[in-house]
């Protein structure tokens, strides 16, 4: 038999089911939320049967966030912009049931995007697929499901790597990581795939009425790519232009970083940061 798991981002799941249970009501200026649990619990119960049956999953495991994220070690500022955000009256409720009804997978300290990037990429027998609305799980190299096809596509080993160095140059607004300022998903896609590293030169002006004054000017330099650390030089090169450092490189790719198979040890509960090599 055709064995199929789907790997669910439940968070995701969890979050719009308990905000489409949700109604808003102002009394002179007075708000108050009601949610209706049990429907959510149905609809929740609706939607998991609904994946299984278009997938043709013989399994389905839900990842949750379990915590606060590892990445916060990394930029304070991680997904800071959601501090203040009210969640969903019954988000807690719907996270309940799923541990108690359904095979779940968390950690502590540890997004269930990284769960779902290990997990997938872990040694497996049949298919394991990925099932979120997370762009950012693009990054990692497995089956996705995709939903306009109806039907699991692979990411491979190539695209994902492209994706995440992209990611390491534009950052993302959702997660609250910036990657390199002023370099936007056209600039990122130029340089890494055709690559090139920016290079400082000063010359002395002649004339005018700067003459004897330096001049700093950057030029494109192209780069033959014979493995990851030449392309990490063209990245860095992109922050220096900037001002910034290959330190905060290396931050904004330890954010954009999905974890992957052997980045993170569940028994010293440990995650191996990203470096280059």
């Amino acid at each position: 038999m055709h064995h199929r798991v789907i790997l669910l981002d439940a968070d995701i799941t969890a979050y719009q089911i308990a905000s489409t249970h949700e109604e808003v009501f102002n009394f002179g200026g007075q708000e108050t939320r009601t949610a209706d649990l049990p429907k959510a619990l149905k609809a929740l119960d609706k939607h998991i049967k609904h994946i299984r049956k278009i997938s043709h999953a013989t399994g389905i495991v839900l990842f949750l966030t379990e915590g606060d994220n590892f990445r916060k070690g990394v930029l304070p500022t991680y997904k800071g912009n959601r501090i203040g955000m009210a969640k969903p009256l019954i988000l807690y409720e719907l996270r309940d049931y799923m541990r108690e009804h359904y095979t779940v997978i968390d950690e502590p300290g540890i997004e269930a995007d990284d769960l779902l990037g290990i997990h997938a990429t872990m040694p497996h027998k049949g298919e394991r697929v990925i099932w979120s609305a997370d762009k950012d799980l693009k990054t990692i190299a497995a089956l996705h499901w995709c939903p306009e096809d109806g039907q699991p596509i692979k990411v491979t080993d190539q695209e994902a790597d492209l994706f995440f160095h992209e990611q390491i140059l534009t950052g993302d607004p959702t997660d609250h990581y910036k990657g390199c300022p002023g370099v936007g998903k056209v600039a990122a896609q130029a340089m890494l795939n055709d690559p090139f590293k920016w290079v400082k030169t000063t010359r002395i002006l002649k004339r005018g009425i700067n003459k004897g004054t330096e001049r700093v000017t950057w030029i494109k330099e192209p780069v033959e790519v014979h493995n990851f650390i030449d392309l990490w030089s063209c990245i860095v090169s992109a922050y220096e232009k900037v001002g910034l450092t290959e330190v905060d490189a290396l931050v904004q790719a330890r954010c954009a970083r999905i974890l992957r198979h052997g980045d993170y040890n569940f028994k010293t509960k440990e995650v191996r940061l990203w470096t280059p090599n």
